[in-house]
């Protein structure tokens, strides 16, 4: 569909296009030459109709503004709605402070709302959120980032840059942070003996599904996050360039019941985080699910085993779940920065007017949106 208007053309492109897409997209097919759509034909929620990207071009058939788009499913009570998760908003450098970005968000989010899709999104800049706010999005708040330090260097690095930094964290800080860790933090009583954690991947695919829990949502509204979602995520991000990802499963060892599941992510940290910390490697504890709130002391536990014998030298969780929260700080991790702010928009006849503008209401991990993605 293409909407001609004033200097732009406003088009967006189906699921259902992307085989034929330099036959009816060659604007696309033309810039966007390294875009791998192929990724997202194997998203479960994936729909012939569904919107993957949205874009302004000129009318000399130059890309000014774009945003792509994953498929999911939001539920509500008994209902299940589409949701479209939105991955970064760009715009080019030659066309900015044109007020191309709300012309671009008005555009799509009417395509959406009218195939009864919502619209959510997550990371965005303040500039990009007062725009947001501006089209009737609602925004209700960030969910909190936590950080425990196994290594001082990239702190050291970006506050204390003339000082001897590899020397001073290496026979220094380091031994101090790992051994607060582990001959404190770690001996916490939150590990149970009975249950074990094991590395999905040493698993058969049909023993990895037998194991994963089907886990109590704790929120008024929640996101597909069965094990083929969870799969898919996972192995999502393992194709992207210097990223190690695994989901952990949690059972009984005496019934094999299942109890739950995390994944983790490590990456070196190339670009800066809060401006100014990088050239680090981060471990994220990406998403997470249990049977129930006593559990969330022992994901904690195994995942921070984790960061502790890895080359991670920081370990990240976002989440704005309070008892996650309160077992975060047990294990010494503490809240930073804004986090993650959260955004959605949903269609009016949906009709949902219960507390969906609290943030308590939304489970919120690093697994919403950012995570996968295109």
């Amino acid at each position: 569909m293409q909407t001609k208007g004033g200097d732009y053309i406003f088009s967006f492109v189906e699921f259902r296009q992307i085989s034929e897409l330099d036959r009816s997209h060659p604007i696309i097919a033309a810039q966007f030459p390294s875009i791998n759509f192929s990724l997202v034909q194997s998203c479960p929620d994936i729909e012939d109709d569904f919107p993957v990207l949205a874009y302004l071009a000129t009318q000399s058939g130059n890309i000014a503004s774009y945003l792509m788009f994953i498929p999911d499913q939001l539920y509500y009570k008994s209902n299940t709605y589409r949701l479209a998760w939105a991955g970064s908003l760009f715009t080019s450098p030659d066309y900015r402070s044109k007020g191309l970005a709300t012309v671009l968000i008005h555009n799509i989010t009417a395509i959406l709302h009218a195939r009864g899709i919502a619209w959510a999104g997550v990371f965005s800049t303040e500039i990009a959120l007062r725009i947001y706010r501006k089209l009737g999005f609602v925004v209700p708040g960030y969910a909190r980032r936590y950080l425990a330090l196994k290594s001082a260097r990239p702190f050291l690095m970006a506050h204390w840059p003339k000082i001897p930094v590899e020397t001073f964290a290496k026979h220094v800080s380091d031994p101090i942070l790992k051994s607060f860790y582990q001959y404190t933090v770690m001996k916490r009583r939150y590990r149970t003996t009975n249950v074990k954690c094991i590395a999905a991947s040493m698993l058969d695919l049909r023993i990895q599904k037998e194991l994963f829990p089907k886990y109590i949502n704790h929120t008024r509204f929640h996101f597909r996050n069965d094990f083929e979602k969870v799969r898919w995520k996972v192995d999502r991000i393992s194709l992207r360039e210097g990223n190690e990802c695994e989901l952990y499963i949690l059972f009984d060892t005496i019934s094999s019941k299942p109890l739950g599941y995390f994944v983790t992510r490590l990456r070196h940290q190339s670009a800066p985080l809060a401006s100014r910390y990088k050239n680090f490697w981060l471990m994220t504890l990406m998403d997470y699910g249990t049977i129930n709130d006593q559990l969330y002391g022992q994901i904690l536990h195994e995942s921070m085993s984790l960061f502790l014998k890895s080359r991670a030298e920081i370990f990240e969780i976002i989440s704005n779940s309070k008892e996650v929260a309160k077992v975060a700080r047990s294990f010494g991790l503490v809240a930073v920065g804004k986090g993650m702010s959260f955004k959605f928009s949903l269609p009016a006849h949906w009709r949902i007017t219960e507390e969906y503008a609290e943030l308590d209401s939304w489970p919120l991990t690093h697994f919403c949106g950012d995570g996968f993605t295109l």
